[in-house]
């Protein structure tokens, strides 16, 4: 068996690669890149241990290793042919200025490196006994804005005037005018009382269900609707005023903001539902709501498993009154979060930062639990407690309560004792966190 070894660029070695045929065998080439000459600037060729990204220390890595001027060794060992002599010049870089060029782009559009979370030592602790809790009432639950309302005489129509206030209502006729003139150039000169009429007859469309929308109009027995017939708005001007239903200026349209023709009904409906709460009280929650949507859009979202698998996502604020104090659209996993935090993390701040009061108690799933947020509400004392994932408290001694009997719970505390882990056995095993630290053991009690 000949051993044949040559040197030669990158080029030369290319070219006798591309020159054997199929039939010889030459099945065991070794191709060799030698070092620089200098070993005291080899090092300078290792992969930068700050970059993570695998492509972006390639690129990096490339321009250094080859501006050292090395050699290709080149053997082939089973061929039967001459050996392709090759020089021991060095590799010239063709294309030097282009990959200086991806490199600089590489280093500015690099991301910068995540936060590590805080490490903590953490301590196990003891059960305390069960404690009874009490039942709660429906008085409980009653929003206290239901009492103010019934003490001032409102009516269906005054609670519904008083969330569709003379101030959106304004921007609508207004929006709806314009859009009307841009779009067609002729004016529709809708009135505000046309507005809640519009709005009146798309209530009643919920429950009283039609095969087409003109027929609400009909005078036919079985759908004959007097409501909408003696409202006094034909079916045609009702379509027109649909058509042309606007809340923003088109000409205004802003960058990066995938909801921004019902941005300001977001805005208002956001302000009212938090005057409608008015102080928060001590416990709330922040959790998911899939309203449902079965057209096409692109931020409708799908949820297996769910009563509800079709429509769009939002997250909500709410009090145990049962009222929404805060709420937002999902727009996607790069949108409108804040940098360094999860989906979940940006979610919870963003709702409950500055809209609950200090002090009260926060209740979330383990989508947004973690423990960097348990320590940030921590610091704005403002008690968060939440089931949370396993992957979450790897640097926990946790037991692998799988194996142990129903009913096994074991409880940690980190060194600062502001943060606490309890752990069971159930059907399956649950972890929750919490920041509320200030009684001296967590209780275990039965739950209907």
């Amino acid at each position: 068996m000949l051993h044949h070894r040559s040197f030669m660029n990158v080029e030369e070695a290319a070219k006798y690669l591309h020159s054997l045929s199929d039939d010889e065998d030459a099945t065991a080439i070794d191709i060799a890149l030698e070092l620089p000459d200098d070993g005291a600037e080899s090092d300078g060729d290792d992969p930068s241990e700050d970059i993570v990204d695998v492509d972006e220390n390639i690129m990096l890595l490339g321009p250094k290793l080859l501006a050292k001027k090395p050699h290709i060794e080149l053997s082939n060992r089973n061929s039967r042919m001459e050996p392709c002599l090759g020089s021991s010049k060095p590799v010239v870089l063709q294309h030097q200025e282009e990959l200086e060029e991806i490199t600089s782009n590489a280093r500015k559009n690099k991301k910068p490196p995540k936060k590590r979370a805080k490490q903590h030592e953490w301590k196990k602790c003891g059960l305390a006994q069960p404690i009874s809790r009490r039942e709660s009432s429906e008085e409980d639950h009653r929003p206290a804005i239901l009492h103010k309302w019934a003490d001032e005489g409102f009516t269906p129509i005054d609670i519904f005037q008083f969330m569709w206030n003379d101030e959106v209502m304004e921007l609508m006729r207004e929006e709806t005018n314009r859009y009307q003139q841009q779009k067609f150039g002729k004016e529709l000169c809708v009135t505000v009382n046309e507005l809640y009429q519009v709005l009146g007859i798309l209530l009643l469309s919920g429950y009283n269900k039609v095969p087409s929308r003109r027929m609400f109009w009909s005078r036919q027995t079985d759908s004959r609707n007097l409501a909408v017939i003696q409202c006094g708005l034909s079916v045609n001007r009702f379509e027109d005023i649909i058509r042309s239903l606007h809340f923003v200026d088109n000409t205004k349209k802003p960058e990066h903001d995938r909801i921004y023709k019902v941005r300001p009904l977001f805005d208002h409906f956001n302000k009212m539902f938090k005057e409608l709460a008015q102080a928060i009280p001590s416990k709330w929650a922040v959790d998911e709501a899939l309203e449902p949507y079965y057209g096409c859009h692109g931020l409708k979202q799908f949820i297996r498993g769910k009563p509800v698998r079709f429509g769009y996502k939002f997250w909500c604020l709410c009090s145990t009154e049962g009222l929404v104090a805060s709420f937002k659209l999902y727009e996607g996993r790069d949108s409108g979060h804040i940098d360094g935090l999860t989906v979940g993390e940006s979610v919870v701040q963003m709702l409950a930062k500055g809209t609950v009061p200090v002090g009260s108690d926060g209740y979330i799933d383990n989508f947004f639990t973690s423990l960097p947020l348990l320590e940030s509400f921590r610091e704005a004392n403002i008690n968060l407690t939440g089931t949370i994932r396993k992957d979450r408290v790897k640097n926990i001694p946790l037991s692998d309560v799988r194996k142990k009997e129903r009913g096994f719970a074991e409880i940690f505390r980190n060194a600062e004792e502001t943060l606490t882990i309890c752990q069971w056995n159930d059907k399956s095993d649950v972890r929750i966190a919490t920041n509320k630290t200030d009684s001296e053991s967590l209780t275990v009690s039965n739950c209907k």
